[in-house]
């Protein structure tokens, strides 16, 4: 698994590399940095809103090994790229078709740190 996060002032983009992005059905993501409502590290079971994520349109899952893609829970979207991780990166998201991201990265503490120092 690839992923790569870049922030800047005014930008947040993630971009899955390789077959990462083929997977998902999803290359990259540049969103508003305005938008970003905050990042944290979670639990794989306390970032999963049940097993009852339903659609998963365009994505792939294997339960319990493997989400990539966009997955509807009772109320919103969510785009996931994760693969038997212990801890996850989860970026809350506002005004976009995503309510969260939820990705597999060697150190989400870091990219959780980087993401909330460029908000502030």
């Amino acid at each position: 698994m690839s992923i790569e996060i870049e922030v800047s002032d005014t930008e947040l983009a993630v971009h899955l590399k390789g077959i990462s992005g083929a997977l998902a059905m999803k290359s990259h993501f540049t969103l508003p940095l305005a938008d970003v409502a905050g990042a944290q590290v979670m639990a794989i079971d306390d970032a999963k809103t049940g097993e009852h994520m339903s659609a998963k349109f365009p994505g792939t899952r294997i339960p319990g090994v493997f989400w990539a893609g966009s997955f509807r829970s009772a109320d919103s979207w969510q785009f996931w790229y994760v693969a038997r991780a212990d801890s996850v990166l989860v970026i809350d998201l506002e005004h976009e078709k995503y309510a969260r991201l939820v990705l597999e990265v060697p150190d989400p503490q870091a990219e959780a740190d980087k993401i909330n120092a460029a908000r502030s």
